[in-house]
């Protein structure tokens, strides 16, 4: 089966990532920034999504609890997709071990592959698919050079963009 998150390359500056997630979010795209120069360790990475996502209180500062938050997302108003915004994406992890840029990449995906997937079970979770996007977000560099931790721990790259 061919692997459906594609992590997808946004050069731009400051600007242009407010105008494209302006854009993003008036197609009812919830637009979500996490600021990747809070990221370089492991757990620096736990409080940025547990802030960004505003993660609930239970949030256990791990690589199963930030699995099992990002598979939720209950408590905020999806309506239309989630974007996930890494800006300074070179700086994620930059200080931890190689094997937890796997990790995340492992949660990203499946985060993509269950949001993708109808719940239709009568419930009150019940929901359409959902598209889960990754965007890399950058002021300057090469693609290359920015993304290549990522590429390394298997991410698949694209410079397609959400559509509004």
């Amino acid at each position: 089966m061919e692997e459906s998150l594609r992590l997808i390359v946004l050069p731009s500056g400051e600007d242009e990532l407010a105008k494209t997630k302006i854009a993003w979010q008036s197609a009812e795209l919830t637009a979500i920034t996490v600021r990747s120069k809070e990221m370089k360790t492991r757990q620096g990475l736990f409080d940025e999504f547990r802030a960004a996502l505003n993660f609930p209180d239970y949030f256990g500062n791990n690589w199963n609890a930030l699995s099992d938050c990002v598979l939720d997302l209950s408590w905020l108003d999806l309506e239309a997709g989630l974007v996930l915004v890494v800006t300074e994406p070179h700086e994620v992890l930059l200080d931890a071990e190689v094997a937890d840029m796997t990790i995340l990449r492992s949660i990203l995906v499946l985060a993509n592959e269950v949001w993708g997937r109808q719940v239709s079970e009568g419930e009150w979770w019940d929901r359409p698919a959902l598209p889960f996007h990754v965007v890399l977000s950058f002021d300057n560099g090469s693609v290359d050079g920015i993304a290549g931790r990522w590429l390394a721990a298997g991410f698949l790259l694209t410079e397609d963009h959400p559509s509004p």
